[in-house]
């Protein structure tokens, strides 16, 4: 079967490239989305994540900043190839501290991933949240997103708890563990594609920022190709991956098995659903579960981080910026 592929037409809120945006607010639109994290941006992540759907060019970007008294006048900065709000300077130091942790749960990860590959239904793992961005504390967990051949996802999240419980590193669903291991996105090969109401700038960006650390059977080039629709938030950061939309198109079927061990594992899959979805009936606020995917955020997340962005432009002027981001929150939130 074929990769199904999910079209989105480009949203005008918030399109930052349109004419009515200078360069120089656009940049700021893109910065102020992490400065919610009290971070800053190296240039050339600047650019990659710039926010819209028409792409800039590097020299235009590099001009627009270097202009004289401009960034000056907005507050901003650009100074050691960071580009942050200028009286935030001691962002810059957080973010080199927080880099140095990231290095050593690298190293983390990698020993983690020696045990995942050798589960023979998962596909790919991915890291996401801070550590995808290298910009983590010292006791915040480490977020995975699991991808699973087609109907395996409950089976292999079962096997995948009970060994990070092993390990003592499984998060509860108190979530107030330090340092632990939380399995907050799950997808299987027929499931890569998010739906509609999953396609916003928050969903873009955490697809697009997602670190592949084991990918097999093309997993990697369907986790794109079903998701073709970020570039229309996050131009740059499609193209810089040089991936074609007619790339991409591998089957997902699952690898071959003797047909009575493939029904044994079919019927194993629908009793560890059955087990796992009686057990989350007490625990469960705005996940979202379904026979190939499921969404372990407790929070809303989407909302959350959408608000944080306006509020940013608010504490970091800049009045275009805001009224952009107004536009996108009002638009995406939920």
């Amino acid at each position: 079967m074929g990769v199904s592929y999910v079209h989105n037409k480009q949203h005008s809120l918030g399109d930052v490239s349109a004419p009515s945006a200078s360069v120089l607010t656009s940049a700021i639109v893109t910065a102020t989305y992490v400065a919610q994290f009290q971070t800053t941006l190296p240039f050339g992540e600047l650019w990659r994540r710039w926010y819209g759907a028409k792409t800039v060019d590097v020299a235009r970007l590099q001009a627009a900043l270097s202009v004289p008294g401009a960034l000056q006048t907005a507050g901003w900065t650009l100074t050691s190839g960071f580009f942050y709000p200028k009286k935030e300077a001691a962002w810059v130091r957080i973010r080199e501290a927080r880099a140095s942790v990231a290095r050593r749960k690298w190293q983390e990860v990698a020993r983690a991933v020696g045990w995942l590959q050798l589960c023979p239904w998962i596909d790919g793992i991915f890291i996401t949240g801070g550590l995808a961005m290298n910009s983590v504390a010292e006791d915040d967990d480490i977020d995975f997103c699991i991808v699973t051949s087609e109907n395996r996802l409950w089976l292999t999240r079962m096997c995948v708890i009970f060994w990070a419980m092993v390990m003592r590193k499984r998060r509860s669903w108190q979530g107030e563990e330090p340092r632990s291991w939380c399995f907050n996105l799950w997808l299987d090969r027929t499931s890569l594609a998010l739906g509609s109401s999953r396609q916003s700038p928050y969903e873009a960006y955490e697809l697009l920022q997602a670190k592949p650390v084991f990918q097999r059977r093309g997993c990697l080039e369907d986790w794109y190709a079903q998701n073709v629709w970020v570039k229309a938030f996050a131009a740059n950061w499609w193209s810089s991956l040089g991936f074609s939309s007619e790339a991409g198109r591998t089957s997902h079927a699952q690898q071959h098995q003797p047909q009575p061990l493939h029904f044994l594992l079919d019927g194993a899959e629908a009793v560890a659903r059955a087990i796992e979805w009686w057990y989350m009936r007490a625990h469960r606020t705005v996940e979202e579960v379904t026979r190939g995917q499921a969404y372990f955020h407790p929070r809303p997340t989407r909302d959350i981080l959408l608000a944080g962005w306006a509020a940013s432009t608010t504490t970091y002027n800049d009045a275009l910026a805001k009224k952009i981001v107004a536009k996108i929150q009002k638009s995406y939130s939920s």
